[in-house]
């Protein structure tokens, strides 16, 4: 980012000074606490397999004379306390570094300790070079990794390193909460005032700390210029002067304590989502003569640029000619919108195949793409959006962030939180959104991963925010048709209907592994089961459901003592514990796709045998009727009848929600595991 203009011959930079106020690390490297070496729990959660005692960084900018822009440079130092060998992951420390042609990310100073008390004695391990190890991750990335030496149980570990960077549009996120406690985390960032960013926090704690301050820095160099140049000819004689800008920087200071580990819950998108974090995003900067360039634009400017400036985008999106041998044909035979844009997306997503990669701009030219028949998430649906328009469909292109990617601002156009593109096409007055990514995609279904709260449709007539919620849900009924014999044995008929995205995810699962994989997996997860004969009815067509009809024998849902016989009627699909455990949840109950069971079983009883109890029949639901379940049981003859049907409508819910679910999920686990009773009739 070049912000200084060049001298007309070369300035040579001699220092660039900041004159900051200390900010001394509140650790320092093999200086360690006997305290910290014999603490064998940490008492605010004794079940912790670590604890980070500190972690310090500090991130401040320089001026480059001779390249003309900021850089900016973190230092961190990190201390842990290893408790157990589910904790020896802490030892490892992965850094991913951007490096192209115009950024460049590197790292440097990387030093670690480990400290262990053998025989009496406290005996330090230093990290060799041979415990570093860099490895190129995708064509911009690499990852610098490294794995302190000796770790064991009781281990205090100990990392510093430096990275510095001449990417200053966003800087990376300072995480201070983990998945394991934090005693204490710190971060100081120094920011030149010619730098303006946009601070967002995130996170459901609070800081023990925050504070800003500000300080006088200083670039000063020595600039050399020629007196006369006008006849090269002539002898010339040359000047040098000592030039000096001062200027501000704005200092931000966090500080957080006595964090509790933040696990991977049920329920949750991306639980870094829920972190508490800081990061910044570039707004405005100014160059050193103070004129304004800004950076952060708002989202009419953004869409402008897309869809006029950037050739990858807006003009590669424009109906083309080289694919008028396909879209010809589906435009003449189809009349109706949604069959003619179901044509055009069904050709799409069996023609291209993804290449895995997560993109939102476009990498080429959309012929390019199609000649090739492979291409990232945006050269495929950016080549679904010309077709669309080629056959008089209204789509737009729509970025979003994946659930993995994480939520993008909700009012500010940070484009690089996002990293992904799809499509929304306009049907009368309703809106699909589509995704030509996976050929087992039903036409209006989003994959898992895209459905991440919201998106930004990029359009000159409809720009705006775009919900990317479900439309569909995991969707399943089986029915059992099974007879049990006196030893406790069930034999059988379950057959399975699947729709939605449990269709969808059987389909990926065929597709990747094959069916007898999929059979063999199944068979593995059913360990109880006696599988005799098992039939998979996936039709080509992909919006029709999946059917399974399998021929079994069921082991161990009934038990025979004495004269009576013990029966759990949920013989498949049972949920066994409450999956919502905590005592209070402050962060949102994310199923992301919701989900709908029906269970029907048809069960003859054994011959001399009657019913001695039988379950009641329940009817319950959330008091915003949106997660319900039914229990219908009833006895016909020798045959006992049940109907058992639960489903979650919403697929987020606020943390204020969270009792109300746990209560829910509570009775439907003690529901499922109530039992039948028979009883053996007595002969005489």
């Amino acid at each position: 980012m070049k912000i200084l203009p060049k001298p007309l011959f070369f300035a040579l930079l001699l220092c660039v000074s900041f004159n900051l106020f200390a900010q001394k690390p509140p650790i320092k490297l093999r200086d360690i606490s006997m305290e910290d070496v014999y603490m064998e729990v940490y008492e605010p959660d004794p079940d912790a397999d670590a604890v980070v005692l500190c972690d310090y960084g500090n991130l401040s900018f320089t001026f480059d004379i001779n390249e003309g822009e900021w850089k900016n440079q973190l230092q961190r130092i990190c201390r842990i306390k290893i408790f157990n060998d589910d904790g020896y992951k802490w030892a490892t420390e992965q850094i991913s570094l951007y490096d192209d042609n115009n950024t460049e990310q590197s790292i440097s100073q990387i030093k670690g300790y480990t400290y262990n008390m053998e025989n009496g004695k406290l005996v330090e391990s230093k990290l060799g070079k041979e415990n570093i190890f860099t490895e190129k991750t995708s064509e911009n990335y690499k990852r610098v990794k490294f794995t302190l030496p000796n770790v064991k149980e009781g281990s205090v570990i100990e990392y510093s390193y430096t990275i510095n960077s001449n990417y200053i549009t966003i800087l990376d996120k300072w995480q201070f909460q983990k998945s394991i406690p934090v005693k204490w985390s710190e971060y100081i960032v120094n920011i030149p005032e010619y730098l303006t960013y946009l601070k967002n926090a995130q996170g459901f704690e609070s800081f023990y700390s925050y504070e800003t301050d500000s300080r006088p820095g200083s670039i000063s160099w020595t600039q050399t210029q020629r007196a006369d140049f006008s006849n090269m000819s002539q002898s010339k004689s040359a000047s040098m002067s000592q030039r000096k800008i001062d200027y501000r920087n704005d200092i931000y200071h966090w500080i957080a304590k006595d964090l509790k580990g933040l696990k991977d819950e049920k329920f949750v998108g991306n639980y870094q989502n829920y972190l508490l974090s800081v990061d910044f995003q570039l707004s405005n900067y100014q160059t050193l003569s103070k004129e304004n360039r800004p950076i952060l634009s708002d989202w009419p400017q953004v869409v402008d640029k897309f869809l006029n400036t950037y050739d990858d985008f807006g003009p590669n999106m424009k109906p083309k000619s080289f694919y008028k041998d396909v879209t010809d044909p589906i435009a003449n035979t189809y009349q109706d919108p949604i069959e003619k844009s179901n044509a055009v997306y069904s050709y799409v997503s069996q023609y291209m195949k993804w290449d895995k990669r997560e993109r939102f701009m476009p990498s080429q030219n959309i012929k390019k793409s199609y000649d090739d028949r492979t291409g990232n998430s945006a050269d495929i649906n950016a080549l679904l959006v010309s077709m669309l328009r080629a056959v008089d469909i209204e789509a737009d292109p729509v970025i979003i962030s994946t659930i993995d990617n994480g939520l993008v601002h909700p009012v500010s156009p940070i484009i690089d939180k996002y990293n992904y593109l799809i499509v929304r096409v306009k049907l009368g007055d309703k809106f699909v959104l589509l995704d030509a990514t996976e050929k087992e995609m039903p036409f209006g279904m989003l994959p898992y991963r895209c459905l991440n709260q919201r998106g930004y449709a990029i359009s000159d007539t409809r720009p705006g925010w775009v919900d990317l919620h479900p439309v569909e849900g995991l969707d399943k009924t089986t029915q059992f048709i099974l007879t049990l014999d006196a030893s406790g044995t069930m034999k059988g008929s379950a057959n399975t209907k699947n729709v939605g995205y449990s269709a969808v995810n059987i389909r990926n699962n065929i597709s990747i592994d094959g069916q007898e994989k999929y059979v063999e997996n199944f068979k593995s997860n059913h360990t109880d089961w006696s599988i005799e004969n098992f039939e998979i009815d996936a039709p080509e067509a992909i919006d029709q459901p999946v059917k399974e009809k399998i021929q079994i024998e069921v082991n161990r849902a009934a038990e025979a003592m004495g004269n009576m016989i013990y029966i759990n009627p949920i013989v498949s699909g049972k949920i066994d514990e409450n999956p919502l455990k905590q005592d209070s949840r402050k962060f949102p109950i994310e199923f992301v796709i919701p989900m709908k069971t029906n269970y029907l079983l048809n069960l003859e009883i054994p011959e001399g045998y009657v019913v001695d109890e039988l379950p009641e029949s329940v009817n319950l639901m959330t008091p915003d009727r949106t997660a319900n379940f039914k229990y219908a049981i009833q006895t016909n003859g020798n045959r006992i009848q049940l109907m058992h049907t639960w489903q979650i409508s919403e697929s987020f819910y606020p943390s204020e929600k969270f009792k109300e679910l746990k209560e829910f999920y509570a009775m439907l686990v003690a529901k499922q595991k109530e039992q039948i009773v028979l009883k053996k009739i007595d002969s005489n």
